[in-house]
């Protein structure tokens, strides 16, 4: 059940939201380590990569001004999803 019967706001990753997609990604599982960047460097794979590069390579995108690479999904102003454009 949801928190609240708020609607759930969907924004785009700016750098200003970094800090809240990376509170949900430290949570665990597969996002904490991949930051979802596998598909964004050509030739890249799981053994010449790691979590703080992958990272980094996410906060660059987002820092890009006219294309954000993904979605952060808030329900009553707590991220609550993501999704990778």
């Amino acid at each position: 059940m949801r928190p609240s019967a708020e609607p759930i706001e969907v924004l785009p990753l700016t750098p200003d939201r970094f800090a809240d997609l990376a509170a949900l990604f430290e949570q665990g599982g597969d996002p904490r380590w991949c930051w979802c960047s596998y598909f964004r460097v050509r030739g890249r794979d799981w053994t010449n990569a790691t979590p703080a590069e992958n990272r980094e390579l996410l906060a660059v995108a987002a820092r890009r001004r006219h294309h954000a690479p993904g979605l952060v999904a808030y329900d009553a102003g707590t991220v609550a999803g993501w999704v990778s454009l």
